[in-house]
């Protein structure tokens, strides 16, 4: 399947450099709100969103948010391999299952074309309070 170039909003227009169109995506899906449209109500892949609907179930979590990404992803991207991994943060020795991390990795390619790149959440609450960039 040939992959597509990402429609913007701004003065890039149509994205087409594999690494670009992959940051971008990924900025989308860690800002997105799943309210943000009416025309698209229940089609928008949202971080946010995932993490207010599945609360402190881990694994629940880690499944929908790579379903989400494959789904925001593949329509882009000949190829798109997803890693979450979701850890809560230990308080004097306690796992907590309100304040935790979520990693995500991707490595997508197009046309021979490979990039890795991946963030380092910080989740309190349901709210998500910082977003780091992995270094590859």
């Amino acid at each position: 399947m040939a992959s597509q170039a990402l429609p913007t909003l701004d003065t890039a227009g149509w994205v087409t450099d594999v690494a670009e169109k992959a940051e971008r995506l990924l900025g989308y899906f860690i800002t997105s709100e799943a309210s943000q449209s009416n025309i698209f109500l229940g089609n928008i892949q949202s971080l946010p969103a995932v993490i207010q609907s599945t609360g402190s179930d881990f694994i629940i979590l880690r499944r929908t948010v790579e379903d989400q990404i494959n789904a925001l992803f593949r329509p882009y991207f000949q190829g798109v391999t997803t890693n979450v991994t979701i850890e809560p943060i230990t308080i004097n020795g306690i796992a907590s299952d309100a304040q935790f991390t979520i990693r995500l990795e991707l490595k997508v390619s197009e046309g021979g074309v490979n990039h890795s790149l991946g963030r380092l959440l910080s989740v309190s609450n349901s709210s998500l309070n910082k977003v780091s960039p992995l270094t590859y």
